[in-house]
């Protein structure tokens, strides 16, 4: 189902396209506006950003709202964006990632003077349907975000003719950009590892539903046997649902019914890291004395009561740097007939042990196929 804020959108965009308001007039207030679409406050405010990141309206503090030249954005540089309706419907930290990497990518259209407009797609491969809506766009410069739920998207965006990225996942045959999860999970092992934790569990998604899950256990794995410890498969979860801090208290029940030696935890993502602590917490296990648990993502981490130490994981540059290739894309004639793979690095923040001490969060390096390695623009 679409979701509420993009039904709102379309239908003011209508509105605008056909002349109702002409540019420079105000625009209704969102007192009106809540009157006529009956939907809450966080769901119009976040259609009207929409609305004025694609270049329709113009928020100004203090001003109010009014409407833009959107005829405009005919002679302006558009960067479209795909995304899955399931994915923009989600109620699980996707969300947050979606939100993190499309605030990057907008900073970085506008900054370019471009216009970033979101498409939310359907969750299947492509219907004859959406192949014309696509076409119809005409597009350029696109960035997608994880293909892998929209399959054959990017190919068919390269047999038209546009420079595609895509975010947040490494697809064969076409530029990526990236965050190194196996990295993170591995910075979090071996945090706990540094502070003499011996039983270590992994608190996971199911590795086969996503690929970065997938390469969060190879990380903690690579951590364990680079320290000299043994696997232990009973501390090793892949528990999903709907919301992931439940699935983070159902992984925490799990082990601590089963009464096996532990003493620390890396749990996959904020949330899950957060309902792991109240289920531990509600056992009267003390965090982190008892156990010390380090979440990835660091979004939420710091709210936790303690706070958690976390794997910064920057999404924003992800949207960002994949906007700003695409636009280069349209400038150059690609040196090398291949594809890019720009991988950024995570960061870990300490928490409860002497204040935060980030490490990386910049590009690492973009690889070619062949496995060589040259700086990332």
């Amino acid at each position: 189902m679409v979701p509420k804020y993009i039904r709102v959108k379309r239908d003011l965009k209508q509105q605008i396209e056909s002349g109702k308001w002409q540019p420079g007039n105000p625009f209704p207030t969102e007192v009106k506006l809540l009157e006529q679409f009956d939907v809450s406050r966080p769901t119009l405010v976040r259609s009207l950003q929409e609305l004025a990141r694609e270049g329709y309206l113009h928020r100004t503090r203090g001003r109010g709202t009014v409407v833009a030249d959107f005829r405009s954005r005919q002679s302006t540089l558009i960067v479209h964006f795909f995304v899955s309706e399931e994915l923009l419907s989600s109620f699980n930290d996707s969300r947050l990632v979606l939100s993190g990497i499309l605030d990057g990518a907008g900073t970085v259209a506008r900054q370019c003077d471009a216009h970033l407009v979101t498409h939310p797609l359907p969750q299947r491969p492509l219907s004859d349907e959406v192949r014309g809506e696509v076409s119809a766009l005409r597009p350029r410069a696109a960035v997608v975000m994880e293909p892998s739920w929209l399959p054959g998207l990017c190919e068919f965006l390269q047999e038209i003719g546009c420079v595609v990225w895509s975010a947040n996942e490494p697809i064969k045959g076409v530029d990526s950009v990236y965050i190194d999860q196996e990295q993170a999970a591995y910075l979090a092992t071996r945090c706990l590892v540094s502070e003499g934790r011996q039983h270590i569990a992994l608190l996971n998604g199911p590795a086969d539903m996503y690929w970065g899950l997938a390469a969060r256990r190879d990380g903690y794995l690579r951590a364990l046997r680079e320290s000299g410890m043994k696997p232990d498969p009973r501390l090793m979860l892949e528990v999903y649902r709907p919301l992931d801090s439940e699935a983070g208290r159902v992984s925490m029940r799990q082990l601590l019914d089963k009464q096996l030696p532990l003493d620390g935890a890396v749990c996959v993502t904020d949330r899950k890291a957060i309902g792991a602590m109240g289920a531990a917490q509600e056992a009267d296990v003390r965090i982190p004395d008892d156990l010390a648990i380090v979440s990835i993502d660091d979004d939420l981490a710091s709210q936790a009561t303690p706070p958690l130490t976390s794997v910064h994981m920057p999404f924003k540059e992800v949207g960002a740097l994949a906007v700003e290739q695409a636009l280069k894309g349209l400038e150059t004639t690609p040196k090398y007939d291949h594809r890019t793979y720009a991988v950024l690095s995570p960061a870990l923040t300490l928490r409860n042990s002497g204040g935060a001490m980030p490490k990386g969060g910049a590009p690492l390096a973009a690889c070619r196929p062949d496995g060589t390695m040259y700086a990332a623009s």
